[in-house]
């Protein structure tokens, strides 16, 4: 079993000093929580007012950090966090320009 949590990209400018850093979180299954669901039903149909499209988002964000810490808090026996590197790019100096990481939590 492997499950991505989250995918990270670091862009590097040409002296190798970090430019920028990107968190994507992987939330397919958050989406499909019971409570949020149930939550959406209840709004109007045909607009979301922006306070509601704010509640949402942070409900989504609460949800996943909550997520990761039971993920972190599972039997370190059964369960790990991993990481695998997507790609990396590097200018035609050799140093690093950009790097996607992907990290999954796995099963033994």
């Amino acid at each position: 079993m492997s499950e991505l949590i989250a995918t990270v990209e670091a862009q590097f400018d040409k002296n190798g000093k970090i430019k920028s850093t990107f968190l994507r979180p992987a939330i397919k299954n958050i989406l499909a929580s019971e409570e949020l669901l149930e939550f959406t039903r209840s709004l109007p149909a045909k607009t979301i007012p922006p306070i509601q499209v704010r509640t949402i988002g942070e409900r989504l964000l609460a949800q996943y950090f909550s997520d990761v810490a039971n993920m972190e808090l599972a039997d370190p026996n059964e369960f790990y966090i991993d990481s695998e590197m997507v790609t990396c790019e590097k200018y035609r100096t050799g140093t690093t320009k950009k790097c996607v990481i992907n990290f999954l939590f796995k099963h033994r």
